[in-house]
């Protein structure tokens, strides 16, 4: 709700351009949480998680601090100095998120919500998500929120641009991340024209690399008629902020007149309390949604002899483009596209043979792209195609020199003491065979991490003397 991809934010921002944009992270951020000035920050996270209902009164994004609005008055009885701003979430009609019985949706709320922690009564929630997104002081709740937001496409009808607004540095849009989702929890939001043809460039990626300003504490409910208590382990969950410029979109003064969208595409993996915007910069009308332009149900993978054969299945697909196959194996660390596959009109299963494994662990995604050129990722896969190679550590136990064989060539090796450091010895050869001395080494355990071309081991050693 791993490798760089939205809010990834490494951020790319990919469309009609492609500009590299640095992490608009959010650094620091201040509260009413308890009713008092409440302030947490990236380089020093407050001790004290809020656990109730607490409203976004100000941040700190590129140095600079702004208000939100919420409570000025707060910012200035407690020396905060900032520059004024009015932000509002934007605003979702009620009940009109609708998830599946048993999906893995929670409608969120701090731990003492209601009154206390656990399963207070009578139930402090009510089967409205929608709700949840947009409330408190000018919708910036920080301590309710929807985790896993259901896959949707929501479009926003927007107006009234300032044309100053573009590139002054000052945020827009500010985009909040309350969980910690998986790398493939990929949302993108964007600008369209009346014809729904893209306006600058969009913006993809995932808040997971974002710093952590805040951590908060949290119960969960079903959102079923009505919710439902549901444990979901330790309440601590990870609060990220990230702020955007209407530059950072690829928009100038003359295509700001032609937008009349903003569309979230939102990944089914987003834990939010709110997506807000700057009322000064543009105003926005209730939130429409739609099914995405593609539904994945199914991505599978099965070594069939020495070849790999994806197979991937679809629902709901319109206005969608085409599949991007991507793989990664021990030694490349990154994701490369191997094939791209069109969609065919009402087609449901597709079916792709890889005969071109490697031998080692070959991991699979699929790059989702729709027509306006957006895409999403799936989850990932694997096949293990890695020939066995015996790694031999000898002689154990050893007293002055350790010596490593292995059938494939050796490309590292790091020794451990019991207690877990690192220790470092002289090492010599790595090609198929290599060498230790371990003569400066206390008498005792150790490990050792051996990593070969398609094969990785650990022994462990004795050291005498």
């Amino acid at each position: 709700m791993n490798q760089k991809s939205l809010w990834l934010m490494l951020l790319t921002g990919i469309g009609l351009t492609q500009p590299a944009l640095a992490q608009p992270a959010i650094t620091q951020v201040y509260t009413d949480f308890a009713g008092s000035l409440w302030t947490s920050s990236t380089a020093s996270n407050n001790p004290t998680h809020p656990n109730n209902s607490h409203n976004l009164l100000g941040f700190t994004h590129n140095s600079t601090t702004y208000s939100t609005g919420a409570n000025d008055a707060m910012l200035t009885s407690n020396a905060v100095v900032f520059t004024p701003l009015n932000f509002s979430s934007f605003s979702i009609p009620g009940n009109s998120i609708n998830t599946t019985t048993g999906g893995s949706t929670y409608i969120g709320v701090g731990l003492n919500y209601g009154g206390g922690p656990g399963n207070v009564l009578p139930i402090p929630v009510v089967n409205d998500m929608a709700e949840y997104l947009t409330d408190g002081a000018n919708g910036l709740n920080l301590g309710t929120g929807v985790f896993n937001i259901p896959a949707s496409k929501i479009t926003y009808n927007v107006s009234g641009f300032s044309l100053g607004a573009v590139g002054d540095g000052i945020p827009d849009v500010v985009f909040t991340q309350i969980g910690t989702p998986p790398a493939s929890a990929n949302d993108t939001i964007m600008f369209l024209d009346i014809n729904g043809n893209l306006v600058g460039n969009y913006i993809v990626g995932n808040v997971s690399t974002i710093p952590v300003v805040a951590q908060t504490e949290w119960k969960f409910y079903t959102p079923t008629d009505p919710p439902v208590y549901t444990s979901l382990g330790s309440p601590d969950r990870d609060l990220r902020m990230v702020a955007f410029d209407l530059s950072d979109f690829g928009l100038t003064t003359l295509s700001l007149p032609t937008i009349t969208q903003f569309v979230h595409k939102v990944s089914g993996e987003s834990d939010q309390a709110f997506l807000s915007h700057n009322t000064a910069s543009f105003i926005s009308g209730p939130g429409l949604f739609a099914a995405l332009p593609v539904t994945l149900t199914s991505f599978t993978a099965e070594k069939i002899n020495q070849a790999a054969q994806l197979t991937w299945t679809v629902a709901d697909a319109h206005q969608f483009s085409h599949f991007e196959l991507e793989r990664q194996t021990n030694t490349s660390k990154t994701f490369s596209p191997i094939a791209s596959i069109d969609y065919q009109n009402n087609q449901t299963k597709y079916t792709y043979t890889d005969r071109t494994l490697s031998n080692s662990r070959n991991l699979y995604r699929l790059k989702l792209t729709d027509q306006d050129g957006s895409f999403s990722y799936s989850k990932v896969v694997v096949i293990d195609a890695a020939i066995p190679a015996t790694i031999s550590i000898t002689p154990n136990p050893a007293s002055h020199t350790l010596h490593i064989t292995s059938a494939q060539t050796i490309q590292e090796a790091t020794l451990y003491a019991m207690d877990g450091r690192q220790t470092a010895v002289p090492l010599s050869g790595l090609y198929e065979t290599g060498t230790i001395d371990i003569s400066a080494l206390a008498p005792g355990m150790y490990t050792i991490h051996v990593v070969s071309e398609n094969n990785s081991t650990v022994h462990q050693f004795n050291v005498t003397r």
